[in-house]
C-alpha cells in the first residue's frame, strides 16, 4: 500500500520532511520544503513520515547576512528568551523579504541594538 502526502509550507517557515521506518530510523534523504512551496511524498508499507515546521531558532544562520548570528536567543535564560526571540523572528523576516542593501543592513543593526537594549532593561529590573 502507498499513501500520498502533500506537504505545503504555507506559514512562512520551511518544513523538514524525514522518511522513517516504523521503529523511527531515518530511511532516505531529508527534504526541506521551502516557504510558499509544496511537495508530494509517497509513504510505503510500514513507513512513517516525520513532518516538522522549522522554527526561526532552528534555522541555520543565513550566510547572506552574517549579523543574524547575533540574534540567537536559546542560550539565554527563559525570562530573557521571551524578550529576545521576537527580535530574532523579525530580523529573519527582514532578511527573507527584502533585498540586501545598505538600508537593510542599517535596519538589522538598529534592530540588534533594540534587542540588546530590551534584554539589558530586563536584566536591570
Amino acid at each position: 500500500m502507498t499513501t500520498t502526502v502533500l506537504v505545503e509550507a504555507n506559514h512562512g517557515w520551511p518544513v523538514r520532511v524525514t522518511p522513517l521506518t516504523a521503529d523511527g530510523w531515518a530511511v532516505g534523504p531529508v527534504v526541506i520544503v521551502e516557504p510558499a512551496f509544496a511537495q508530494t511524498f509517497h509513504v510505503h508499507s510500514g513507513q512513517d513520515l516525520l513532518v516538522h515546521e522549522i522554527q526561526p531558532h532552528e534555522a541555520p544562520v543565513s550566510c547572506d547576512e552574517p549579523i543574524l548570528k547575533f540574534f540567537t536567543w536559546k542560550h539565554l535564560p527563559d525570562h530573557l528568551q521571551s524578550i529576545a526571540r521576537p527580535f530574532a523572528m523579525l530580523a529573519d523576516r527582514v532578511v527573507k523579504t527584502t533585498l540586501r542593501s545598505p538600508e537593510r543592513t542599517a535596519c538589522l543593526r538598529k534592530l540588534l541594538e533594540a534587542k540588546d537594549c530590551a534584554v539589558r532593561a530586563a536584566v536591570a529590573d
